[in-house]
C-alpha cells in the first residue's frame, strides 16, 4: 500500500518557508515545471523528489503524507502603544 502525497502540503510548507517555486527548485534539485505540477495536484512526485524537497523545506516526509492541510488563517496585531486616540 503507498502512501498519498498532499499538494496542500507543499503549497503550506513552501509559503511558511517564503520560497518560491523557483528557489525552491534550486535548492531540492527538482524542476520548477515538476513543482508546478506537484502542487497542482497533476503529478504524483517521486519518493526521490518528496526527499529532496523535503530537505530544501526543513520538514519531514510525512508531513507531506499527514493529509489534506487548509492555509491556516494568520491575525495580525499592533501594539497599544503605536494606536492613535480618536
Amino acid at each position: 500500500m503507498s502512501r498519498a502525497f498532499f499538494p496542500s502540503t507543499l503549497e503550506i510548507a513552501r509559503l511558511r518557508r517564503k520560497i518560491t517555486i523557483s528557489e525552491l527548485s534550486k535548492r531540492s534539485g527538482v524542476s520548477t515545471r515538476e513543482l508546478r505540477r506537484i502542487a497542482a495536484g497533476e503529478a504524483e512526485p517521486s519518493q526521490e523528489s518528496v526527499q529532496a524537497i523535503a530537505g530544501a523545506l526543513s520538514y519531514p516526509v510525512a508531513f507531506f503524507y499527514a493529509g489534506d492541510l487548509e492555509m491556516p488563517v494568520t491575525a495580525t496585531f499592533r501594539a497599544l502603544g503605536s494606536m492613535t486616540k480618536k
